[in-house]
């Protein structure tokens, strides 16, 4: 399994060779995210099949996730986590009948994605480009059951590397270049593995030089397929960031 050290190491290690693209005259810009999606998240094989849809079953809230983005011209790094927390009450089968319990969930996922941008046409009001990447994303759920006469839990980790391939354009409204809206759809289906789907839409505006702010609607699908279990994980919402050039 992939370690929560080993995960960061990963993304650590590939920075350099994203950076090496960079050259002297091009700006890094740092971005922070504020997403609130709505979550969806189903498994099987990892707990009991009752409760193969862990929002619905065991009373796991929307929440938001922080997200950290690192650009340069060519190239851009993604980092999500996202750590969730349920409880609920339910009547369980023990002993030949069915038993009052509560259960307790957790449910982590850590998403990064490496890209690499290709133009396509380049105009004075935008940019069309090829993105080609890697995507590294781990679950970790967990499920205990209480009661006076059981406690049970259950614990699996899910992790995925997977190469990504999409579409992208940058579109400017204004003539100074201060208002730009973007699309951007990546990802691969994986056969037996899963798959990996990404849909980010948004408006940027720049009120100066190193500045800039944005809005947009992201969806996040990702499906793990192993001999562990499988789990499917969908993200999509609003959010909204600040990102600054230096």
């Amino acid at each position: 399994m992939l370690s929560k050290s080993s995960f960061f190491t990963t993304i650590l290690l590939l920075l350099p060779a994203l950076a090496s693209a960079q050259t002297a005259d091009d700006n890094l810009q740092l971005e922070l995210r504020y997403y609130a999606p709505k979550l969806k998240f189903t498994s099987h094989g990892i707990v009991p099949a009752a409760y193969s849809n862990f929002r619905d079953t065991l009373n796991i809230k929307n929440g938001n996730a922080p997200e950290y983005r690192l650009s340069g011209k060519n190239w851009y790094v993604d980092y999500i986590a996202i750590h969730e927390k349920g409880y609920a009450s339910h009547h369980i089968p023990a002993q030949g009948s069915l038993i009052p319990a509560d259960s307790r969930t957790k449910l982590n996922l850590d998403y990064a994605s490496f890209n690499y941008l290709s133009p396509i046409k380049t105009t004075e009001n935008g940019t069309a480009y090829w993105l080609a990447g890697l995507r590294c994303y781990r679950f970790d759920t967990a499920l205990q059951f209480s009661s006076p006469v059981l406690n049970k839990k259950y614990a699996k980790q899910l992790n995925q590397f997977a190469p990504a391939f999409g579409i992208g354009g940058k579109h400017y409204l204004d003539e100074a270049h201060r208002l730009q809206l973007y699309s951007e759809l990546s990802g691969l289906p994986l056969g037996g593995r899963g798959h990996t789907y990404d849909l980010d839409i948004g408006v940027k505006y720049s009120p100066c030089k190193n500045l800039s702010a944005n809005a947009g609607y992201r969806v996040l699908d990702l499906k793990i397929k192993n001999d562990d279990g499988t789990g499917l994980y969908k993200l999509s919402g609003w959010y909204g960031g600040l990102s600054y050039s230096f």
